[in-house]
């Protein structure tokens, strides 16, 4: 299977990890308050140390045991009012910051600053926000929230610097296409991270940007190489680190690869593999999915809401052996070669080359009949020219088989407007058995 992507690269040297690495000991206080005008406060010192357990395990999990959680102190609940003409997460944070540091807490010496509170007024009018650049960060929260680890350490992973792993969707053109939240259900940062609980990684960008994964640990591809070559990566979801592994591939300025066979206990998932996902920029947080089958996946499983719609076409997201794409800005093809290992040890070979590798699993078939199909590729018509100035019935699909276009006796097929990529062009004569199958290829 092939598809054709199109970006914007960016440049060509290997994108920068955050300023402020996530290494060693971290540390949070949480500040309390509540307005008793208004509200009673729920939780109890157990639920947060629940929080604190629950937290210090996946960032040492996430980071390979280089991260943790060192102290996790909690303020008194602080009786505070909500001032109705300044009620900002901002200004209501540093009131309930001012009553700690008067109880004698150095605020501005932790690493992360949680503001839980029950009053009137939501955060944000949500949940919960998170903000921060890896030394110093906020989570604000509702009370509501202090019995749900997995939304609070979502937060706690944005005070660290990290973004949301969002996605690219384009339905069946996957550029120009638009950015959609936090969709990507591979990994904890993505919009099944709390459908899934602490069960999923995030995934190998942002683990490299935090500083967990290793510059030395990620393969550089500036350009397409000159003659096919293979890299192999192991999967970045693993207990222990290993130096002689490489996690991820950078091509170009700003395509990340990585293996992912096993990151995550989701049954919605319907493949495992090799995902790619676009970096924004250099420096950036936020990761954006592809979707290397676009709009393959459109109906909404029974008992799922609607707010599942915008994530249910990228279940199939990942790459799969003998699957390939092309990634336009290099004018790479990328194919899943082989896969092997087991546990920490489970690897994936990828060949980058400047032609397609024959993934296809249709060839071109030729009939008996002498007919020439040009141009290909091709931006808008393809041409069909056989004797005589012969009519010809032709059939347009694309390769998981799916029927695009049914032309009768022409010679020339306008395809401008399907979306970039491979398909299969089968063409026969009128009141003929005889057929010609052939790859086109639509830029």
């Amino acid at each position: 299977m092939a598809m054709l992507f199109c970006f914007v690269a960016s440049s060509q040297t290997l994108l920068k990890q955050q300023r402020h690495l996530i290494l060693g000991e971290r540390t949070v206080l949480v500040i309390r308050g509540v307005d008793p005008a208004t509200d009673t406060w729920k939780d109890t010192d157990n639920e947060l140390q629940n929080l604190n357990t629950e937290l210090n395990n996946y960032v040492k999990k996430i980071s390979f045991n280089k991260a943790w959680i060192a102290n996790f102190d909690i303020t008194p609940v602080y009786n505070f009012t909500v001032d109705p003409n300044n009620s900002g997460y901002r200004a209501m944070g540093e009131k309930l910051a001012d009553i700690a540091r008067s109880n004698g807490y150095d605020v501005n010496s932790y690493n992360v600053v949680m503001y839980i509170h029950k009053s009137s007024t939501d955060f944000k009018g949500a949940g919960a926000w998170g903000g921060g650049n890896g030394l110093n960060g906020s989570v604000w929260a509702n009370n509501s929230l202090t019995y749900y680890a997995p939304g609070n350490i979502h937060e706690t992973m944005h005070a660290f610097g990290m973004g949301h792993a969002e996605g690219i969707e384009g339905g069946n053109n996957m550029f120009p296409g638009n950015n959609t939240g936090g969709v990507d259900p591979y990994f904890f940062m993505g919009s099944q991270g709390a459908a899934t609980g602490l069960d999923a990684h995030i995934n190998s960008y942002m683990k490299y940007f935090a500083g967990w994964i290793d510059k030395n640990n990620v393969v550089l591809i500036p350009s397409t190489p000159s003659t096919p070559k293979t890299y192999r990566i192991h999967k970045s979801s693993i207990e222990t680190y290993n130096t002689a592994h490489n996690y991820a591939i950078q091509l170009g300025g700003n395509l990340w690869l990585s293996y992912e066979p096993d990151n995550i206990k989701n049954t919605n998932l319907q493949t495992l593999g090799l995902v790619l996902h676009n970096i924004p920029f250099s420096g950036s947080g936020v990761s954006k999915l592809l979707d290397t089958k676009p709009n393959s996946i459109t109906k909404l499983p029974s008992g799922l809401g609607q707010n599942w719609r915008p994530v249910i076409d990228f279940w199939d997201a990942a790459m799969t052996k003998n699957e390939e794409v092309f990634w336009n800005p290099t004018k790479t093809y990328i194919k899943v070669i082989a896969t092997g290992g087991t546990g920490d040890n489970k690897w994936v070979d990828v060949s980058f080359s400047k032609n397609s590798q024959g993934t296809l699993s249709v060839s071109d078939i030729n009939l008996g009949l002498d007919i020439t199909i040009s141009p290909n590729p091709t931006t808008d018509f393809v041409n069909i020219k056989g004797e005589n100035d012969s009519k010809f019935n032709v059939k347009i699909l694309d390769l998981s088989g799916k029927l695009i276009l049914n032309e009768k006796q022409i010679n020339k097929i306008n395809i401008s407007h399907l979306a970039n990529g491979i398909y299969i062009l089968k063409t026969s004569l009128k009141d003929t058995s005889k057929e010609l199958v052939k790859k086109i290829i639509k830029k």
